[in-house]
C-alpha cells in the first residue's frame, strides 16, 4: 500500500465514521493532489519522448549527412577520372 493510498483511505474511513467538512476538505486536497502528481509524471513522459524523438532525428540527419559526404568525395573521384581520361 502506498502513502498516499494509506493516507486516502483513512480519511475516507474517518469520514466516514464521523463525517467533518474538515474531511472533506482534506479529501479534496488529496484527490487535487493526486490529480497534479498524474499530470506531472505524464508531462515527464511527454518530455522524455520529446527529447529521445530529437535525439532520433538529429541522430538520421547525422547519418544523411555522413553518407552524402561519402556520396560527393566518390563523385568527385570520378569527376577527376573522367577529366584525366577526357584529357
Amino acid at each position: 500500500m502506498s502513502n498516499f493510498e494509506l493516507v486516502s483511505k483513512t480519511v475516507i474511513d474517518w469520514n466516514k465514521k464521523k463525517p467533518m467538512p474538515i474531511l472533506n476538505k482534506m479529501s479534496r486536497s488529496l484527490t487535487e493532489m493526486y490529480l497534479h502528481t498524474i499530470e506531472l509524471e505524464n508531462q515527464e513522459w511527454y518530455w522524455n519522448k520529446t527529447i529521445e524523438q530529437y535525439r532520433a532525428d538529429k541522430n538520421r540527419a547525422i547519418e544523411r549527412a555522413r553518407k552524402a559526404e561519402i556520396k560527393i568525395a566518390e563523385l568527385e573521384k570520378q569527376i577527376e577520372h573522367y577529366k584525366k581520361v577526357l584529357g
